[in-house]
């Protein structure tokens, strides 16, 4: 009486293989909401510091992920509303906010 397995037995599967699909995930949305341009910008370090404390923020508040080019477009976004670039008092008012006193004084 044989006590081993035999050679055929040696090599048979004992678990089904998973079922892995072989094309990758998307990484970027397939269409966007709206067209885009790819732009490089260099930030002070405590200003991406001051990004990923306030991701870290919003999500400890919402729950939700966000990430640096989210809340760089919130921000253009915003400042978007608040200016008017027809309105010489509103860009006169933008400059001095945004690159100090003696940016407005240039015309």
């Amino acid at each position: 009486m044989a006590t081993g397995k035999k050679a055929n037995e040696l090599w048979t599967r004992t678990v089904t293989p998973a079922d892995i699909s072989r094309e990758a995930a998307p990484r970027r949305p397939v269409k966007a909401a709206e067209g885009y341009d790819k732009v490089t910008v260099d930030l002070y370090a405590r200003q991406t510091l001051w990004l990923d404390e306030l991701a870290l923020a919003l999500r400890k508040h919402t729950g939700r992920k966000v990430k640096r080019v989210d809340l760089i477009r919130a921000l253009v976004d915003h400042a978007a509303a608040d200016i008017d670039l027809a309105d010489a008092g509103s860009l006169h008012r933008a400059a001095r906010e945004l690159l100090g006193n003696e940016a407005a004084a240039v015309h």
